[in-house]
């Protein structure tokens, strides 16, 4: 996107402990590994090694604060997707796909129903029409579902599939960690 002028640093604060609204400026992560923006512009972030999703907003300048966390809910939580209202998070290390509304109030667990189920989800994105896309890593392949976990579709014959996308043509993109980038047109 663009070269070197259209390039925009975000400066990574010294660590500090402690959180929670009016924290300003010095945000600890350990090991972000989703991000998502809202209608609102709020910045959600999967920080995986704290268990937690955080909620922050910029503030005058070059500083953050920390709105909102969602912890006590998460084993590594990874992917991160919003849709409708609806924050969604892959838990990796509980093999599954949690939904949240955007103040952080749980909502429910995706529940596949699927043989070998989900084995460490990564990514996650969903569309307009409920469609439900989850790269499910150690499976080595994407699972399409609708808002209730009903399987639509399975895409094997991937190798580590980790971030995905989808554009409004149905053009599926898998970051396929073992195979490069990976498109699929269904």
């Amino acid at each position: 996107i663009g070269g070197e002028k259209n390039k925009s640093k975000i400066k990574n604060p010294a660590p500090t402990s402690g959180a929670g609204r009016g924290q300003k400026s010095k945000i600890s992560f350990n090991k972000p590994t989703g991000i998502a923006v809202d209608e609102n512009n709020l910045i959600y972030v999967s920080d995986r090694n704290n268990d937690r999703v955080v909620v922050i907003e910029q503030t005058e300048g070059d500083g953050w604060q920390i709105i909102n966390e969602i912890t006590g809910y998460f084993n590594k939580p990874h992917g991160i997707c919003i849709s409708s209202g609806m924050v969604y998070v892959a838990d990796r290390n509980n093999d599954r796909l949690q939904v949240f509304d955007l103040e952080g109030t749980y909502i429910k667990t995706i529940e596949t129903g699927l043989t070998g189920d989900l084995n460490k989800p990564q990514g996650v994105f969903v569309v307009r029409d409920e469609k439900i896309y989850i790269s499910d890593r150690n499976n080595d392949r994407v699972v399409v579902l609708n808002s209730t976990g009903s399987l639509i579709m399975e895409i094997t014959g991937l190798n580590k599939p980790d971030g995905l996308a989808v554009n409004e043509r149905g053009y599926i993109y898998v970051s396929d960690c073992n195979n490069d980038l990976s498109l699929i047109h269904i």
